[in-house]
């Protein structure tokens, strides 16, 4: 995530779906984040742990230093 002072992403957009233990895909409001945003306000990595249940996944978002970090250059 590029460096914003005006920004913070909200964790549960990481999420496309979740599946239950049978597959069955569940309402994203019933998934727990270990935070309900990131501030994208300075150069930082955050670690994220969803849960449903017993289940568990982890995610890292990282918010860059440099708002052109990472982006790459359109060729003529």
């Amino acid at each position: 995530m590029v460096n914003n002072p005006y920004y913070s992403f909200p964790t549960k957009d990481a999420i496309n779906f979740a599946t239950d233990s049978t597959g069955t895909v569940v309402n994203l409001n019933k998934v727990k984040a270990s935070q309900d945003e990131v501030l994208s306000n300075s150069a930082s990595e955050h670690k994220i742990t969803f849960t449903y249940g017993k289940a568990h996944a982890h995610t890292v978002v990282e918010v860059r230093g440099d708002a052109q970090e990472g982006v790459g250059k359109e060729l003529a």
